[in-house]
């Protein structure tokens, strides 16, 4: 079987920034982006499983039990070819892949940004007006307020039993 590369990217989509997923899970996701798992009879689609094999083979999911059988992920190719799944560990993305390092830079350009965007990561700007220190101070004014007068009290009470010594 060819690899279809645009189908093993499909594959790895329910992954995309998560922690890890159960199969069931992972399965349902695919199920639901139209991708088939399995053909109205039960029996596996050869395409799903072949790709799914290549992405464990060259460790591109991993799962948390650290093992690469399909069983280990809680897959099983029935005798009759008929697929069954449970839930025995997560599955992820590996650490090395691609997908699992997206970054996002945030930058303020009013707060004097000193950075290099990057290519390949989400890159975001905003834009916050002036007088946004203020409006933040004017709603946090009684927590500042305190925060401050708590400081001033703690550092002179500090200084008062030093001068005791």
């Amino acid at each position: 079987m060819n690899i279809d590369e645009s189908y093993k990217s499909d594959l790895l989509i329910p992954l995309k920034g998560t922690v890890g997923v159960k199969i069931t899970d992972y399965l349902s996701s695919l199920k639901n982006k139209g991708i088939n798992i399995q053909h109205k009879n039960g029996l596996v689609d050869e395409k799903f499983i072949a790709h799914f094999e290549l992405l464990v083979n060259k460790k591109i999911i991993t799962n948390s039990s650290g093992r690469v059988a399909l069983k280990s992920f809680g897959i099983e190719i029935g005798t009759n070819r008929h697929l069954i799944y449970w839930d025995c560990s997560d599955i992820m993305l590996s650490e090395e892949h691609p997908l699992n390092h997206q970054v996002t830079n945030t930058v303020n350009i009013n707060g004097g940004f000193k950075g290099v965007f990057q290519t390949g990561v989400s890159n975001q700007i905003l834009e916050t007006p002036n007088e946004s220190i203020v409006k933040w101070l004017s709603n946090n004014f009684v927590n500042v307020f305190f925060t401050v007068v708590a400081g001033v009290i703690v550092f002179l009470i500090g200084n008062w039993l030093n001068i005791k010594k």
